[in-house]
């Protein structure tokens, strides 16, 4: 007669031996004897190796207890541990040489959005904020960037950073989360890669100048350089050539609509020997028809003089 559940023939005693607590069936003295396990009179459940004869508390890494059976079950390949089922995964490892890597104690192949693989703990990590793909944890390993509460983080061009705002020469592209690359006259832009805000000097040292969102060699007639600021202005009302803002900075005249009546229109003229535009022309010169917008000299016997330069006053 063979012996019974929880107990082993004991060739030395001749009698059947009670098998170690844990072992529902087994064929020696000693936990590493077990073919079953059982639980506990305490309550402490015992699982069956796989392929194996021992009974434990635990399951090794690689495989999970399962309760119905009392014995081990294994792990999905891609799971190093895993806890209440097969793809319960707590640890990931590598399958064939790829690396799976753990999120919400899943083993995934690839990590998915606003994270990355950290390969020294098979782990998905997340990015810094304001990457929406990244490599590292760090905020200049993006490659994608997104918004986050309304805030909007920008992919510099060339690089791997997510900025909030773009360098000189770059401008935002917010549909994009991108910096986009201004014109190469630009020294910024906003909008788009044209629409200039401020020009610099050309890598040949041609100084360019802000014109109406544009980077010019020359301002248009009517309007001054200024070097300081690289910006086109206006010339003032009078002047229709100018270095400057004033009217001492002239060099050619023009008619201009009176800034106080609209319905009036004002004739400046250059004065001779200097780069002043006057409404009127000082003494020793007159305002002569068939010269528009300049002065012409009253003849030398004439202190001043009008119509002509011989029609002294």
């Amino acid at each position: 007669m063979s012996c019974p559940n929880n107990y082993y023939a004991n060739a030395s005693t001749g009698y059947c031996t009670q098998c170690t607590a844990g072992c529902a069936l087994c064929y020696g003295s000693g936990i590493t004897y077990c073919t079953k396990c059982q639980i506990t009179g305490g309550g402490v459940s015992y699982y069956k190796v796989i392929d194996v004869d021992i009974c434990n508390t635990t399951c090794p890494p690689g495989q999970y207890p399962y309760s119905l059976l009392l014995a081990c079950q294994y792990c999905s390949a891609s799971c190093l541990t895993c806890n209440t089922s097969a793809i319960d995964c707590q640890t990931c490892t590598n399958v064939s040489g790829v690396p799976y890597f753990n999120l919400n104690n899943q083993c995934l192949l690839n990590c998915p959005n606003g994270y990355y693989g950290q390969l020294s703990n098979n782990t998905c990590m997340l990015c810094v904020t304001g990457c929406a793909l990244c490599t590292a944890g760090n905020n200049v390993s993006c490659t994608q960037c997104k918004t986050v509460n309304s805030v909007i983080y920008y992919l510099v061009y060339g690089s791997t950073n997510c900025s909030l705002s773009c360098p000189a020469g770059q401008y935002k592209v917010d549909y994009l989360n991108a910096c986009n690359l201004c014109d190469t006259n630009c020294y910024t832009c906003d909008v788009a890669s044209n629409n200039c805000t401020s020009c610099f000097l050309t890598s040949t040292g041609i100084r360019l100048f802000l014109e109406n969102h544009l980077c010019v060699q020359t301002c248009k007639t009517g309007s001054y350089q200024n070097s300081t600021d690289n910006t086109c202005y206006l010339c003032n009302i009078g002047c229709q050539v100018c270095t400057g803002p004033s009217l001492s900075e002239c060099q050619a005249c023009r008619d201009a609509v009176d800034p106080n009546n609209s319905s009036n229109t004002l004739s400046y003229y250059l004065n001779i020997g200097n780069t002043i535009c006057s409404l009127q022309c000082p003494v020793g010169q007159f305002i002569r028809a068939g010269y528009p917008n300049s002065c012409q000299p009253c003849a030398v016997q004439c202190i001043g003089c009008s119509v002509s330069s011989t029609n002294c006053t």
